[in-house]
């Protein structure tokens, strides 16, 4: 399902202007991340999209259902449009066990029983709907490693644990849409690693359109089919992860996403386009080494040259820090931004 946004503005108190005229395309099936500094609205976007706060100009359509139209006074409910949403803070219900949890959005979705019936008939058909709910939460939470804490409360469970159980309630009402706002922010680093691939692996498997939040680098590039990268309210660009990295279209993109060594104002190199050695790569600069920082299996380092320009790349080795050297680079690889 496409999910098209057109020119969405939103402002607070009259006077903050948090969204200015946004207008994306997001394709069926594909995960797409919004990346930007905290403060850049894109929760209040992806608020907006799930029905959770309302845009002051524009229209929003999932699929060929117009959701949002500001001119024509169309704003259909959170519940209507279908979305699924998964919350930074777990947003569980303390008092309701795992898998109650899960249910409850799954209970609030479905349509409510006749009253017409009689009592036999409606305590058969009530019976019938609660294991219904419960075989569908159920395989939810098997989808996601929880089916053995079914019966545990959310204070039970550990944080990687408890955004277990709230993705697998927003998968549960067959979303159109799943929506992810910071999920992993409040994880440690090895298990946000491991979620995010996770997350990746079960919108591919159950080919749903997901957009995940994040100011995360290293996040974004490692999750995402598409990214679009925000500031201050706008769009500045949108592209696949090695588009974003190898070839942005701005400077704010390319000192944002990775690191980047300007050669003027206009032009820069990456990390992997410098090589100590000389082999094919004929540009020649004499540098000063900086800082090092070990990366594991090679080194991370900054130098600069006598302009006072700074260039970053790895090395298998530490270098001694204050050592000049040569790095080189092929003229191809310089790659420019407006």
């Amino acid at each position: 399902m496409d999910v098209k946004v057109n020119n969405i503005s939103k402002s607070f108190d009259h006077k903050t202007h948090v969204l200015e005229d946004l207008s994306i395309v997001i394709p069926s099936g594909s995960l797409t991340t919004l990346l930007g500094l905290s403060g850049c609205g894109k929760t209040t976007l992806l608020r907006i999209i799930a029905g959770l706060e309302t845009s002051d100009t524009g229209s929003i359509s999932l699929g060929d259902k117009v959701v949002f139209d500001a001119e024509k006074k169309i704003n259909e409910t959170p519940i209507k449009r279908n979305v699924g949403f998964v919350f930074q803070d777990f947003a569980l219900w303390p008092n309701m066990s795992v898998l109650q949890n899960v249910e409850f959005g799954l209970d609030s979705k479905m349509p409510p029983l006749s009253l017409k019936e009689t009592v036999t008939s409606f305590w058969k058909k009530h019976k019938e709907r609660k294991e219904k709910i419960k075989t569908k939460a159920m395989e939810c939470l098997k989808m996601v490693r929880m089916d053995a804490y079914a019966n545990r409360l959310p204070s039970e469970l550990s944080g990687g644990q408890k955004q277990r159980v709230a993705i697998a309630r927003a998968i549960a009402i067959d979303p159109s849409l799943i929506l992810f706002d910071e999920p992993l922010s409040a994880l440690d680093a090895l298990l946000r690693e491991e979620m995010r691939m996770e997350i990746r692996n079960l919108v591919k498997t159950l080919k749903m359109t997901a957009i995940f939040v994040t100011h995360d680098q290293e996040e974004a590039m490692s999750i995402s089919d598409s990214i679009i990268v925000m500031n201050k309210g706008k769009i500045v660009e949108q592209g696949t992860p090695e588009e974003i990295y190898w070839h942005p279209k701005s400077k704010f993109v390319s000192e944002f996403i990775g690191k980047a060594s300007f050669l003027d104002p206009n032009h820069f190199l990456r990390p992997e386009d410098i090589s100590l050695s000389f082999s094919k790569k004929k540009e020649k600069i004499s540098v000063t080494v900086e800082h090092v920082q070990c990366k594991g299996g090679n080194y991370f380092i900054e130098a600069k040259d006598t302009n006072g320009r700074v260039f970053c790349f790895f090395d298998e080795k530490a270098l001694e820090i204050g050592k000049t050297l040569p790095i080189y680079f092929s003229e191809e690889d310089i790659r420019e931004v407006r």
